[in-house]
């Protein structure tokens, strides 16, 4: 098995793969090509350790194609589809030596954010002080990311939180 991956927290740019992290929005992706780039590759990284790269859908494809390949054209998808772990920790390596070579304060952009509550079927931009700890906060690179959400949320029957609905 191999030693210091990014997985297990020992990656070589551990430090800035956590900076990135923080700066992800947890649906979609951002104005930021260096930060959408490290987006589509952390998805195709957790899916392969942890799914054995099963889950890699036409949406991952797409968004490789779109963010990452755009960004570094030489990076390695074939280690992920094939889950060479070596091989894609050098990618990862790579992509990251890349993205340290900006400057990752440029990265910041405000976030979307909506909250829901899977109990209550409910989302609201603010959750009730009362209850916060039921509700889950959701962010969003682009309000286009988030309508696209809440819309979704809608269909499956969640309904917006407005005081007379508590």
């Amino acid at each position: 098995m191999i030693e210091n991956t990014y997985w297990d927290g020992k990656g070589r740019f551990q430090k800035l793969l956590v900076r990135l992290e923080e700066l992800m929005p947890t649906y979609g992706y951002t104005p930021s090509e260096p930060l959408n780039a490290f987006i589509a590759a952390a998805h195709l990284y957790y899916d392969a350790f942890r799914n054995g790269g099963r889950n890699i859908t036409a949406l991952y494809l797409e968004a490789y194609r779109r963010y990452l390949k755009e960004y570094m054209p030489s990076f390695d998808l074939a280690a992920f589809l094939s889950c060479d772990l070596p091989r894609m920790e050098s990618a990862m390596d790579a992509l990251l030596d890349k993205v340290g070579g900006e400057d990752v304060d440029d990265f910041t952009f405000p976030l979307c954010a909506l909250w829901y509550n899977e109990t209550e079927k409910m989302i609201a931009q603010l959750p009730p002080m009362r209850s916060r700890s039921s509700w889950r906060e959701e962010t969003f690179g682009s309000k286009a990311d988030l309508l696209e959400w809440a819309r979704d949320l809608a269909a499956a029957g969640f309904r917006l939180y407005t005081e007379q609905a508590a």
